[in-house]
């Protein structure tokens, strides 16, 4: 009931919308910096090279019409750069750069080139919220309860934080939720060659989200295997319609050929595999001697390692340096809740399919060299994994919403979650792993314990903060009134569900 008033949706995007705007990075400047600036200061939206060499190759399309980078872009670049017959390109696929030109075009026109192609991530986040709440509603979940598993993605995971980057997280996950409802109900001609699009477009912005997608690509084909026993045989074809899928990805697959043919001089030679450059060589550099070193039999050579697995599930799930249970423990909920949709028996195939894709991308990543994703914030890697969880909150909210050790529950969860991933995206993405932290110079913590130390100086990376309201409001007041507004809007859409099912209950 509540719901058909147009108002309360209204005010929830607008409260949405205004977060997000409040949360972007940057500083005062002439009148913007980061504009013209290429500073990768900390806090702001070039601190991480994982948006910098991505920003770079959009900014190289537009001003200089190359896929290459000059000396300096390079510099600015590494070390997520690689050096290939005398040329520097991205080390990263180039599926989000390309995204990024229309709206670095648009920026340029009106002198805000950084912040308008930043805004595409932001966007996508909006995006995912909605779609993550399209899915629970899919699933069965009331309307007002799947608002609130969009805005608990939203607000109470990382998501928050890379919402606010250059860089794949987003984009890869606005497919993947758009693979999950192409997969729901039956198949046609287009819904294939839609998903084929879809999965080449994954593989032109980052290479694991094929892997991730691989169970719903196999729920999806098994709809269109027709299986004939002839005798003792069994004779398996694929339905003609199967073939949309390849039509779609077709295309796709064609331009990242192009785009390595041209980088790297194979159409199947990725950028990663040939291997960063740390920085543009000096003029003069020093002949290295060749050293003899004895090759292990132990030594780790792939990039995937069942020997990193245990301690890669370990630092991935509840470790206070990037464990997901750790910095959004409202997550445990999605996981009741993923159980309550199964045992309901209501699209019981695609949800034992979502949890295949979240096994499978916490399984790859924990056997990954580096499953602490770098210097970041939380576990950016399974950023996929807390959208398909937050699908399933809605029903452990429907299912226990008036119970008052659930609501406490909930409410401690949701606090912590918010507050935690909001300092983040206030502060810094920036959080090196244990390893890295214990051996600088000065050493900093490992966790968000080093978000804090900075909010205690009164820095904060919000655009907003640093342009009107740093010489009136201290940092920590502006975190803890952002703070209560996401509380207050995430908990109050939880009193309006249970008060429109009182309401429901009343009119019949």
């Amino acid at each position: 009931m509540i719901k058909n008033k147009p108002i309360i949706p209204i005010l929830i995007g607008f409260i949405t919308i205004f977060l997000l705007v409040l949360a972007v990075k940057g500083d005062r400047g002439n009148p913007i910096y980061f504009q013209s600036e290429l500073d990768g200061r900390l806090g702001g939206p070039f601190e991480s090279t994982g948006s910098n060499s991505r920003f770079v190759l959009t900014w190289a399309i537009v001003e200089q019409r190359t896929i290459f980078f000059d000396i300096g872009l390079a510099r600015f670049a590494a070390p997520d750069l690689v050096k290939y017959h005398g040329k520097y390109f991205s080390a990263f696929l180039p599926g989000v750069s390309f995204l990024g030109v229309p709206f670095y075009w648009l920026g340029k026109l009106i002198g805000l080139p950084q912040l308008i192609t930043y805004s595409l991530t932001m966007v996508l986040a909006l995006i995912n919220a909605a779609l993550v709440a399209k899915i629970a509603r899919k699933f069965g979940v009331d309307t007002l309860t799947s608002w609130l598993s969009g805005l608990i993605f939203l607000f109470a995971t990382n998501a928050l934080a890379y919402a606010l980057t250059f860089t794949q997280h987003q984009a890869s996950l606005t497919l993947i939720l758009l693979a999950v409802i192409n997969a729901m109900g039956g198949r046609t001609l287009w819904k294939n060659v839609g998903l084929g699009l879809i999965l080449g477009m994954g593989l032109l912005i980052d290479i694991p989200n094929v892997i991730i997608l691989s169970p719903l690509v196999m729920y999806v084909l098994m709809k269109h295997l027709d299986i004939m026993h002839v005798g003792e045989r069994v004779k398996l074809s694929l339905q003609f319609i199967g073939f949309g899928i390849v039509i779609g990805i077709l295309p796709l697959v064609l331009l990242l050929g192009w785009y390595n043919y041209q980088t790297t001089g194979s159409p199947t030679l990725i950028a990663q595999l040939i291997g960063r450059s740390n920085y543009p060589p000096p003029a003069n550099p020093l002949p290295k001697k060749p050293v003899d070193k004895p090759e292990s039999i132990y030594e780790q050579k792939l990039v995937l390692n069942s020997r990193n697995l245990w301690q890669g599930f370990y630092i991935l799930l509840v470790s206070n340096e990037r464990g997901i249970f750790y910095y959004s423990p409202i997550l445990v909920l999605g996981c009741l809740g993923w159980y309550l949709a199964f045992k309901n028996g209501r699209a019981r195939g695609l949800t034992l399919t979502i949890l295949g894709m979240i096994l499978i991308t916490v399984l790859n990543y924990a056997m990954f060299l580096d499953p602490w994703g770098g210097w970041a914030f939380g576990p950016r890697y399974l950023i996929p994994v807390s959208a398909l969880l937050s699908i399933f909150i809605g029903f452990s909210v429907n299912r226990y919403k008036t119970n008052p050790l659930f609501v406490c529950l909930f409410l401690v969860l949701l606090t912590y979650s918010l507050w935690v991933n909001i300092l983040g995206a206030l502060t810094t993405n920036e959080i090196p792993p244990q390893v890295e932290a214990v051996n600088l110079i000065t050493p900093i913590p490992y966790t968000y314990e080093y978000n804090l130390q900075l909010l205690q100086k009164n820095f904060s990376s919000s655009l907003i903060f640093n342009l009107f309201l740093i010489n009136k409001l201290p940092a920590k007041i502006f975190f803890y009134i952002y703070v209560g507004v996401a509380l207050a809007l995430t908990s109050g859409l939880y009193l309006l569900v249970i008060f429109d099912k009182r309401l429901k209950r009343a009119s019949t």
